[in-house]
């Protein structure tokens, strides 16, 4: 009876560690299987840190992160926070149906090289192992993503066109205290106002200096940059990059650089 108490034990510690053993470092948990979608094809996976205490991934649409708590074979994801992408409708189900799951879940069990999430005896969630070689990307971290106020915002393109080179670069910069924003057009400088909530921006009160840059397409570029940011009604940062919306429509997007 000792010797088959020990065996319980042990696996039992053995399960408890099974997301913090440094064997698992770098592994990703690709999603192989998620209750009421089928079938299922989606970039979505999860990476628990090697102290089991933090996790980071994708719904196979947002990047996201929180808190995991493992004690045992039982465990927990708290917090849950994603980016705000705007999702197609072949990833939305997804994501919907894997946040709702991750919030449900309180115990695992491996199977073979799979890890399963149950919610009480159901089923929820597979995950398969995919290692990361030297060549693929680290997942970003929500909480190391940009906001509108970290960077200087130059511009790169207008909907799909791509900015001609010209004399100076178009640019835009927040500023949290005063809820000014402003910068230059490439021809002059300018200024107004923003609100920001969530994902949702409005920049109004634009007002501009008044010269006139004849010599290239300084202007043109200028026209449809202050037209575009009339229209802005959202935003998404991902990585270094903003792209400011009006609907599903992409308007501006812009490449970070060091604030000054």
């Amino acid at each position: 009876m000792r010797f088959e108490a020990l065996i319980v034990l042990l696996v039992g510690l053995f399960a408890g560690s099974l997301f913090a053993q440094p064997g698992l470092a770098g592994l990703e948990w690709k999603l192989t299987y998620l209750r009421g979608i089928s079938p299922i094809a989606t970039r979505a996976f999860i990476k628990v840190d090697t102290a089991g205490v933090r996790f980071t991934g994708n719904t196979g649409c947002n990047i996201m992160n929180g808190d995991v708590k493992v004690a045992g074979s039982r465990i927990a994801f708290n917090t849950i926070i994603t980016s705000k992408l705007a999702c197609a409708i072949t990833t939305a189900p997804t994501e919907s149906a894997l946040l709702n799951s991750l919030g449900r879940v309180d115990r695992y069990q491996k199977y073979r090289d799979h890890i399963r999430l149950y919610a009480g005896k159901q089923l929820l969630i597979e995950l398969s192992p995919r290692y990361i070689t030297p060549e693929d990307p680290e997942p970003q971290s929500v909480g190391d993503s940009l906001t509108l106020e970290d960077k200087k915002w130059v511009l790169e393109s207008i909907g799909n066109k791509v900015i001609p080179k010209v004399k100076e670069e178009a640019f835009i910069v927040f500023d949290p205290e005063k809820r000014s924003a402003g910068g230059n057009s490439t021809c002059n400088a300018f200024g107004g106002s923003y609100e920001a909530e969530g994902n949702k921006l409005k920049i109004t009160d634009t007002i501009s200096t008044m010269r006139a840059c004849i010599e290239d397409e300084r202007m043109n570029i200028e026209r449809d940059f202050f037209d575009a940011l009339s229209n802005v009604d959202r935003y998404e940062i991902k990585v270094d990059k903003l792209y400011l919306y009006q609907g599903n429509k992409l308007l501006l997007t812009f490449s970070g650089r060091k604030k000054i």
